[in-house]
This record gives C-alpha cells, sequence and structure tokens, in this order.
C-alpha cells in the first residue's frame, strides 16, 4: 500500500495518538496501533481498532498529579510577573 496523501511513503506498523472531541470533552488515546507513512507521517488505523477507539469507555482521569500542577501554576505567575514587569530580565514575583 502506498500513502495516500504524499504518494511516495510505504505505511510501517507503529502505534500512534488518537485525539478525539465529544461534546466539550478532549479525550486523547495513547500507543495505538497504527500504520504510519515514514515519509509524511500519515497515521491509518484498521477497522477493529477504530471499533475498540469508539467503544472504549471514557472515564476520566488525571493528567497530572498536584503536585506538577501547583509548579506549573507557580511557573504561569512567574511569567506573568515578567510580562507585566516590562523590564527583560528576570525577577522573582512576590509570594502572595
Amino acid at each position: 500500500m502506498t500513502c495516500v496523501i504524499c504518494q511516495s511513503g510505504i505505511p510501517e506498523a507503529g502505534t500512534t495518538t488518537v485525539t478525539l472531541e465529544r461534546g466539550t470533552t478532549l479525550i486523547v488515546f495513547r500507543r495505538v496501533p497504527a500504520t504510519i507513512c515514514p515519509n509524511c507521517g500519515e497515521s491509518y488505523l484498521d477497522d477493529a481498532v477504530v471499533d475498540q477507539v469508539y467503544q472504549r469507555p471514557m472515564t476520566p482521569r488525571p493528567l497530572a498529579s498536584r503536585s506538577m500542577c501547583e509548579s506549573f501554576t507557580t511557573l504561569r505567575r512567574r511569567v506573568h510577573y515578567r510580562r507585566s514587569s516590562g523590564s527583560g530580565s528576570y525577577a522573582e514575583p512576590p509570594l502572595a
């Protein structure tokens, strides 16, 4: 089979990430078996895999631990402080 997108690559077995949107929810499936074109990166899913993805129960799970979320919040505060201070140098924001 030749890739239908680039017309030159021959897809090989591998894994990909599938992203679905259902209403206001974004669902990400990682390490999904697929056939992937080494030339352009286009991925092809078998019918059986597509059926499994669509029929899989959608139970939410946390993406990050609490400490990671707190670290991200601190980083965001620092970036916001740096932008609002107008200086090109980095300054530690006051702790609130």
